[in-house]
């Protein structure tokens, strides 16, 4: 129209992502703008298909987690066509690293307190990983879960990871440290008088 603003299908929703140094550009707001309006991704994150020269990877994105400690950093999962973790530098897009799973991953939560990631898998395991960062060494491989392992939440200290899984069951794993704070608690706890003493 002559006021120069364009229709938004309201049934749709239109999600953008752009880092500082977008707006550093010359005419960045013009470019962001007509980017919504034409529904493109402004920064497009592609990782080439090995099996195929010059194509893409059409898996689907099955999780995303943004790291607390490093500005940037984005971590996704694949499904189980897929099944990679990989690491992206959010700014230019490129792939940092990538790990095979060897299992669908359905969820990642960074560590609130340490260098590490827990992902939770479906087919063909059903499992929850503990991963070192970056080194992306398995701390430690969980089961229990029958089913897929769908969502997971840290509880606010950072010590307890909650799962919800397909067989419709809720999981508390108290697998990551808390910080340094946690650890002076255990230490003193484990020096308590109480602690050696029976009140029954």
């Amino acid at each position: 129209s002559g006021s120069g603003t364009a229709e938004v299908d309201k049934s749709e929703c239109i999600l953008v992502f752009c880092t500082s140094q977008y707006f550093e550009k010359k005419n960045s707001l013009k470019e962001l703008y007509r980017a919504v309006c034409q529904r493109r991704p402004i920064l497009a994150m592609l990782e080439p298909d090995a099996t195929q020269e010059g194509g893409l990877d059409q898996a689907a994105v099955k999780a995303l987690a943004w790291c607390p400690w490093q500005k940037n950093l984005l971590a996704s999962g694949g499904g189980t066509a897929d099944r990679m973790i990989r690491f992206w530098n959010s700014t230019n897009g490129s792939c940092l690293n990538e790990v095979d799973t060897h299992s669908q991953v359905c969820a990642l939560q960074w560590s609130q307190h340490d260098k590490e990631l827990v992902s939770s898998h479906g087919y063909s395991h059903n499992q929850l990983c503990l991963w070192k960062y970056p080194s992306m060494v398995k701390v430690a491989e969980l089961t229990g879960h029958t089913s897929r392992v769908l969502h997971m939440a840290q509880s606010p200290d950072g010590t307890t990871i909650v799962t919800a899984a397909a067989d419709e069951t809720l999981r508390f794993w108290k697998i990551l440290s808390g910080g340094r704070d946690s650890r002076k608690e255990k230490a003193a706890a484990k020096d308590s008088i109480l602690n050696s003493m029976s009140i029954r």
